[in-house]
């Protein structure tokens, strides 16, 4: 929880411009010896001088409390931002506006009623998550003028938080030993490399491991045996990604390095939701 720290009233560019009428009111009446424009003058003054008492009587006594959720959201996907406004003293709250900056380019504001003494009143926005990164919420500010608007109070009531917005993740079918062109590759590879146990003997084939001849079974025949070992199927699966953004190339190369992340996101969620073990490189092609 976070309260006003002392906040001050200040003219707003309505209630500087109401004093500067009333000096030119005033400054045009000694000139021309009209004395309404006197009287007028001492009403702007008189407006500014009420607004500005009023607000710094009334003050800001809200306290504030927010809750995000979820701290960490996927691009597309949209978090929920819960805010509880209370008004802790006995007297009635006068109505304010609640701004928070969303990012850099967008900003929520919540205009909140007049609210009794020891009331508390909830809310709730939504934040888009339009692109990988970090979003910035905050800082949280309310604020409220008077009834002519000629001058303002303000503080921050809850301070600036961030929220991980993560990749976009599509759901892949991992390969299968012995299914598909990769999976029958990985099955060449797993037999000749024998990660398994031993199950028969055969003739050795160009690019088998030289570790898995079976030097006894050779010596009694003409040709090298290696030992066939049972596949133990994928368990371990890496992913590379080149992090240096500015080797992507082309005129798009910022949305070519986003395709790229969010396909390496894909395959890590896919691997290991699949149980292998599962293991993301990052490191520049340079």
């Amino acid at each position: 929880m976070a309260t006003a720290p002392g906040p001050r009233p200040r003219l707003t560019p309505s209630g500087l411009a109401t004093l500067a009428i009333a000096v030119v009111a005033v400054a045009i009446g000694r000139v021309f010896g009209v004395l309404e424009l006197y009287i007028a003058a001492g009403a702007l003054v008189a407006l500014v001088t009420l607004g500005f008492l009023t607000v710094a009587w009334q003050g800001l006594p809200l306290t504030a409390q927010r809750w995000v959720h979820p701290p960490v959201v996927t691009v597309g996907d949209v978090g929920r931002v819960d805010l509880t406004l209370t008004n802790p003293r006995r007297r009635r709250a006068p109505s304010v506006t609640l701004t928070e900056p969303v990012g850099a380019n967008e900003t929520a504001r919540l205009a909140v009623a007049p609210l009794p003494g020891g009331d508390q009143v909830e809310a709730t926005y939504r934040v888009p998550a339009r692109r990988r990164g970090v979003l910035t919420l905050g800082p949280m500010e309310l604020r409220r003028s008077d009834l002519a608007g000629v001058a303002s109070i303000g503080a921050v009531v809850a301070p600036a938080v961030e929220i991980a917005v993560a990749p976009r993740t599509h759901e892949l079918t991992m390969p299968d030993l012995g299914r598909g062109v990769l999976g029958r590759h990985l099955l060449v590879q797993a037999q000749r490399l024998g990660t398994g146990e031993f199950h028969s003997l055969r003739d050795y084939a160009t690019g088998d491991e030289p570790r898995l001849i079976d030097w006894r079974a050779s010596a009694r025949t003409d040709g090298l045996k290696v030992r066939q070992n049972t596949t133990e199927g994928v368990r371990r699966c890496i992913v590379v990604l080149d992090s240096d953004a500015s080797s992507y190339v082309g005129d798009d190369g910022a949305e070519a390095f986003e395709r790229a992340v969010e396909a390496a996101a894909s395959l890590v969620h896919s691997a290991d939701r699949s149980g292998l073990t599962t293991r993301l490189v990052c490191g520049s092609a340079t």
